[in-house]
């Protein structure tokens, strides 16, 4: 019961239903060597996995009744009843066993850096030992006697040395484990394959900077389209934004500064992210959304870089949240912005359209 409770919490942690792109909180992206680890790590949680081997060993080795009424002479079960509770307990193990491999590996896939992959799986192999603990406990006397006496009671039951298994028995035990092996690296592929693609990320980011550093900015405040060129599978690249109506404004990463960068183009030229107009604070994520609580720098007119006033990079999608295009507006589906009524206008339809022309009162 501990066990379950730990995991039950580790999950309501864990998960967010209310994102439905990405419930599990998978990064963006991530380093080559975190990607090696995640993998390293994955491999070798199936190989200790003690839910999965113990039982799967169980299985394989078969129901011998006169040993089970050996080690627990107590037992007054008739022998159907005693093979009911037999394969209803190796189940319950083997479940709780695929629940902790499952949790291993959302775990694993959720960190973005190589220690957090290490502490996420220690995490989860300490809660899937806890059996082992209070066994350990029980056995020398600490949780009472009659505990003791049956703790004592399955040690010696899993010390018995047994025949042989079958063939076959042999071939399902491996063929179980290479379907869970399989599983869980198709899993890897497929989180790997969007991370590659940019599904975790925001696909349109709306940008208001301050115009008191450097007046050109305020000029690209707006609306900016993530560039989802197809990458290679297991690339960790960085994504490039670019503004929806000059399309000559953009947001991506310069490595060389370690930061995210804002750059706009005179003529049509490739972007530089690194000839900047306005950077981030050093960052290694691979979301920009990130950057936003921290501070960013620009330009100001005699070239110096200084501290921005204010930098806000926040995600805009009326697919999601319908009531961002207000009263006034309604969400165009197709390209995820707001579709604003007659007389309105903005990027939320909030503002009330000026006057088409201006006369001059003559008085």
């Amino acid at each position: 019961l501990l066990q379950i409770a730990s995991y039950a919490a580790v999950i309501a942690s864990i998960f967010d239903f209310e994102d439905p792109n990405n419930p599990f909180q998978i990064p963006p992206n991530v380093d080559a060597s975190v990607r090696a680890s995640q993998f390293l790590s994955m491999i070798y949680s199936i190989c200790v996995q003690d839910g999965i081997t113990k039982s799967l060993y169980t299985f394989r080795n078969g129901y011998d009744e006169l040993e089970l009424r050996r080690c627990f002479p107590d037992c007054a079960s008739s022998s159907s009843a005693l093979r009911a509770r037999w394969i209803f307990a190796l189940s319950l193990i083997l479940i709780l066993g695929l629940l902790a491999q499952f949790l291993t590996f959302v775990l694993i896939m959720q960190a973005s850096n190589v220690l957090g992959v290490l502490l996420n799986y220690a995490a989860v192999s300490f809660i899937s030992t806890i059996d082992d603990k209070m066994f350990f406990l029980g056995k020398r006397g600490w949780l009472g006697d009659e505990v003791e006496k049956q703790v004592r009671l399955v040690c010696l039951a899993d010390e018995v040395d047994p025949e042989p298994p079958v063939w076959y028995r042999k071939l399902a035990h491996m063929i179980t484990l290479l379907i869970i092996f399989l599983g869980l690296v198709v899993s890897w592929i497929v989180v790997v394959n969007k991370q590659s693609s940019g599904a975790y990320l925001e696909k349109i980011i709306k940008v208001e900077f301050s115009d008191r550093t450097n007046p050109s900015l305020g000029a690209f405040n707006g609306l900016y389209n993530i560039n989802l060129n197809r990458q290679k599978i297991f690339s960790s690249h960085r994504s490039v934004y670019t503004e929806q109506s000059s399309q000559r404004a953009h947001f991506g990463y310069c490595h060389e500064f370690g930061s995210w960068a804002f750059a706009y183009n005179v003529s049509e030229t490739e972007f530089d992210a690194c000839n900047w107009a306005a950077k981030s604070s050093e960052t290694e994520s691979f979301d920009i959304l990130t950057t936003s609580v921290s501070q960013w720098y620009a330009k100001n007119l005699e070239g110096r870089t200084v501290p921005l006033e204010s930098a806000t990079i926040l995600p805009f999608a009326c697919k999601t949240n319908p009531g961002l295009c207000g009263p006034h507006g309604t969400c165009d589906f197709t390209t995820n912005s707001c579709v604003c009524d007659d007389g309105r206008f903005g990027l939320d339809c909030s503002f009330t359209a000026p006057c088409p022309r201006l006369q001059l009162d003559s008085r």
